[in-house]
């Protein structure tokens, strides 16, 4: 296979390290352009990395100078698919992020800026990738493009429990959740050393809960007459809150159901196989995609986030009320890995595989 030459668009950012650190030796990748601000520009990027990340990132990417991102002529030359991680005003992502699909290069990004537009699909690609990926061929109409597209991820919090409720719904009848959301530090972009309001205190995340209520329905939505119909069936009550956590945020989900005898064993024994992907032999796919740890046992983050390279989903204690009708489950991501650059890596990934990323002749 002819390798994709990538860029990273935000990578001096802590999600842009961790991009840099998943490509660094890639199989199918060629990191060849770093941009970032025009403050940026023009510095090599080993000088806006830490020390300690530094042993993780190929040495030809930290001699790199660092381009400008919004230099979309120089950049679309060198490369057929980016990703972006930009801190921007949101109408200022959407104008940059189609300047470079527009200019055919295949844009896959971490940003929340079109995650509602009707033609772009927000993936997490177990549950949607292969389906979802289809409404490209009229976004390409729109942008008037052949090979040039977007491609979303969802809210990171959100995908702390996204692919156990796809396991769970495929087998009872769901009539609502409740989700109480800890998300930890590194999802503001910070370290716990630069967040000195957490010390102590958790904090009520406005605006985050809405995220994780609403794009679970556009994930777990059809694809049918060219466009992504959301399943609004299902409500979706969520509540979030910024923890002292560095990183992996935390969901406790509550599931009514309607479903009043659940076969437990067979449902936890679903987790085991629950691999939609593994046919595609994706590099950055991990062996356990949701890793029940077992009953009585609840996620840690500080043990638990970087279980099978940070790509794995962990559930803890899966428990069923059967007076009540509600099972029960805790739910974490790495939110940088997963939950951001991962998930957007193995995406890319997919998307290689499919066809919808290639080199230019």
């Amino acid at each position: 296979m002819q390798k994709i030459n990538v860029g990273v668009i935000g990578a001096t950012g802590m999600v842009g390290r961790v991009f840099l650190r998943m490509l660094s030796e890639h199989p199918w990748m060629n990191v060849v352009v770093v941009a970032a601000s025009e403050r940026s520009a023009g510095q090599k990027m080993k000088f806006k990395i830490p020390q300690e990340e530094q042993a993780l990132i190929d040495r030809e990417i930290l001699e790199m100078t660092i381009m400008d991102a919004s230099d979309v002529e120089s950049v679309s030359k060198m490369v057929d698919l980016i990703f972006c991680a930009v801190d921007m005003p949101k109408d200022e992502i959407i104008r940059l992020e189609e300047a470079y699909a527009k200019k055919e290069v295949v844009v896959v990004s971490n940003n929340s800026a079109m995650r509602w537009h009707d033609d772009v699909p927000m993936i997490v690609p177990e549950i949607n990738g292969v389906n979802h990926l289809k409404v490209l061929s009229e976004q390409k109409i729109r942008l008037g493009t052949r090979r040039g597209c977007i491609v979303v991820k969802p809210n990171c919090a959100a995908q702390a429990y996204m692919a156990i409720m796809d396991v769970i719904g495929k087998q009872i009848q769901i009539e609502y959740v409740n989700v109480s959301l800890m998300q930890a530090i590194s999802g503001s972009g910070k370290h716990l050393s630069e967040y000195p309001s957490i010390h102590g205190n958790i904090l009520p995340l406005v605006g985050e809960a809405e995220k994780s209520e609403k794009e679970p329905m556009k994930i777990f939505g059809r694809f049918s007459d060219g466009k992504i119909i959301s399943d609004t069936n299902i409500p979706i009550f969520a509540t979030s809150y910024r923890v002292p956590v560095e990183d992996g945020h935390t969901a406790n989900v509550f599931v009514k159901t309607s479903n009043f005898l659940i076969d437990m064993y067979n449902l936890k024994k679903s987790f085991e196989r629950y691999n939609p992907l593994a046919d595609y032999n994706l590099p950055s796919s991990p062996e356990v995609v949701i890793d029940y740890l077992g009953d009585n046992v609840y996620p840690e983050p500080l043990r638990d986030v970087n279980k099978h390279n940070g790509m794995a989903f962990v559930c803890g204690e899966l428990k069923y009320n059967q007076k009540f009708g509600v099972l029960q489950f805790t739910g974490m991501v790495n939110n940088i890995v997963r939950g951001a650059a991962g998930g957007a890596v193995l995406t890319a990934e997919l998307m290689i595989k499919l066809g919808y990323v290639y080199p230019l002749k």
